[in-house]
């Protein structure tokens, strides 16, 4: 299944989050977001989801 992934302070906003979800579901994605804690720093939030796709595609 496709990954969208979001992070930094777009994935901290809880209604871009929400919305991002529907629209994801409505096709047939999965969404992954870092926790809204993670988000504050954008290096931190980079490194973050580059080792989840490493787990991803591994």
């Amino acid at each position: 299944m496709p990954v969208a992934v979001v992070s930094g302070g777009v994935a901290s906003n809880q209604y871009v989050r929400a919305r991002l979800d529907q629209v994801v579901k409505k096709n047939n994605l999965q969404l992954v977001c870092l926790p809204p804690s993670l988000c504050t720093d954008n290096g931190n939030s980079f490194y973050l989801v580059l080792a989840q796709l490493v787990v991803l595609v591994m």
